[in-house]
């Protein structure tokens, strides 16, 4: 099913690529990620969206909003918390995460805030293959890593996981603040 998707967005897939595992390195609710390997060598990911997860999703989203303008019609009290409009907002943002392109612009966005504020050398972010992405594949550089929740394997990394964890938060804030 993956394969069919990849290829379908993208082509090919021995056009593009010399290998793709079949086993996901992640999976979540809209996509799972498979690592791969471009024809010019270069390791990636591809993340791939699940099969009518858009339509599943605008559903689930839609009998929300329904449900809490019917509250809201039920109990007038509810009006003023707006929860409709909080369910809009709620449906809006997810609706968004389906558009792989949107997320493809937003990474690339925080790797140019990344060069112009000059933090290259101490935070990373994937570049982003445009010639393979679409709305529902992305594909980017494969970085190796550890969680920013696993102190352990900070620990591995680093021998001061205090330091490497306050820059980590402090280029998101910075980046939340000014972008």
């Amino acid at each position: 099913v993956v394969k069919s998707i990849i290829e379908k967005e993208t082509g090919p897939i021995p056009n593009n690529f010399s290998f793709v595992d079949k086993i996901p390195l992640a999976s979540a609710s809209i996509a799972q990620v498979h690592a791969a390997k471009l024809k010019t060598g270069e390791e990636v990911v591809i993340k791939v969206q699940k099969p009518r997860i858009d339509d599943l999703l605008k559903a689930d989203l839609n009998f929300i909003y329904i449900a809490s303008r019917v509250l809201e019609f039920l109990q007038p009290d509810f009006e003023r918390t707006s929860l409709s409009a909080v369910a809009g907002d709620v449906k809006s943002s997810m609706l968004e995460e389906l558009d792989f392109e949107k997320e493809a612009e937003n990474i690339e966005e925080f790797r140019d805030f990344l060069r112009v504020q000059e933090l290259r050398d101490l935070v990373t972010a994937p570049r982003v293959y445009r010639y393979l992405t679409t709305k529902k594949v992305l594909t980017m550089e494969r970085l190796r890593g550890v969680s920013m929740v696993d102190a352990e394997s900070i620990r591995s990394i680093t021998s001061d996981p205090e330091s490497l964890i306050i820059t980590a938060l402090n280029t998101w804030t910075s980046s939340v603040m000014n972008m």
